[in-house]
């Protein structure tokens, strides 16, 4: 997988995302994004996320483990490694 990341994706709308393994240095980004959710979103989710060390654990098992290839959501070992940045918004 490391031989394929980072790679560049243009979407729909035009604009162009980085997609990259997520790192050590993208946890506390993640735990960020999750705290921005509204309460009854993420209810939704099967871990709790507010809590840090769900996302630690979820940086562990990316880094030991790799990606895999199950749908997100269904717990930390199948949590998606490759994370999105923004690069470049479409018109």
């Amino acid at each position: 997988m490391a031989a394929e990341y980072p790679k560049d994706v243009k979407l729909k709308d035009g604009s162009t995302v980085t997609l990259k393994p997520f790192e050590r240095k993208d946890k506390e980004a993640l735990f960020t994004f999750f705290q921005r959710l509204p309460e009854g979103d993420r209810i939704f989710l099967k871990d709790n996320v507010a809590d840090p060390a769900v996302i630690e654990r979820w940086r562990r098992s990316s880094t030991t483990t790799g990606s895999s290839r199950s749908s997100p959501g269904r717990g930390p070992t199948s949590w998606p490694t490759p994370r999105c940045t923004r690069t470049s918004a479409g018109g």
